[in-house]
């Protein structure tokens, strides 16, 4: 897919178990497009997001230093 939300919402519309569809293919989908590819829209609806956000920046960061 060319942009995150086009590819997530086919990936949950065409699967059987979508919740579990969702969450792989954000994984992959977010991996590939980093944040900055999630719509805006998405990312300030996301219940402790910046939390989450706190801790994806470490786990780059320890993966940059080679510590992952």
């Amino acid at each position: 897919m060319r942009e995150f939300e086009p590819g997530i919402l086919q990936a949950i519309n065409d699967g059987v178990d979508k919740d579990t569809v969702g969450a792989v293919a954000g994984a992959i989908l977010g991996a590939y497009w980093g944040e900055i590819g999630i719509p805006k829209k998405w990312r300030t609806h996301v219940a402790k997001g910046v939390e989450i956000a706190g801790l994806a920046n470490e786990v780059i960061l320890a993966a940059n230093m080679g510590l992952v």
